[in-house]
């Protein structure tokens, strides 16, 4: 659709919950802290709007193309999605089982061997339940090493779940 400017139909669930069609004009798929978003000028907001494609329930062609817009406000509007969050340095010792999916997830110029064999991830993240949950999600082969605040919501989080069991 992005490629010969088709415009479709989606069913799209936002992040309440709430279920809407939406006829948008997907001009560009951006990944956006490991997940995968579509960037689409929307005819019912009358503007472009980042849809994360594991919210759409379904997509139809519509039968009529699109002439592109300038995304020229893109690069900005991703900057300040950036910009407005709380980031802090974030470090990781692997476990080499996982280094691939670390770089996937975080870049691979964001994952390097110490001298010593040991393997770091080294990132500037928004310090949430969603990292938290990344990282929790590896197990016993991802250790936090900072922020403290991280590492105790990883240790928070563990020990509700062993709650749980």
């Amino acid at each position: 659709c992005i490629e010969n400017r088709k415009q479709i139909t989606i069913d799209y669930r936002d992040r309440e919950g709430l279920s809407s069609r939406r006829e948008i004009e997907p001009h560009t798929i951006i990944l956006k802290q490991g997940l995968w978003y579509c960037y689409a000028y929307c005819h019912l907001r009358e503007g472009f709007r980042l849809f994360k494609v594991g919210r759409i329930e379904g997509a139809n062609l519509t039968g009529k193309t699109f002439t592109r817009r300038s995304t020229d406000n893109l690069k900005d509007s991703l900057k300040d999605w950036y910009e407005s969050l709380d980031c802090e340095e974030m470090e990781l010792i692997l476990d080499p089982t996982v280094k691939a999916d670390i770089e996937e997830w975080l870049g691979v110029d964001k994952v390097f061997t110490k001298a010593n064999g040991e393997i770091i991830a080294s990132a500037s993240l928004p310090i949430d339940a969603t990292v938290s949950s990344k990282i929790l999600s590896y197990g016993n082969k991802v250790k936090v090493i900072a922020p403290l605040k991280l590492k105790e919501m990883v240790i928070h989080t563990a020990k509700a779940v062993t709650q749980l069991y």
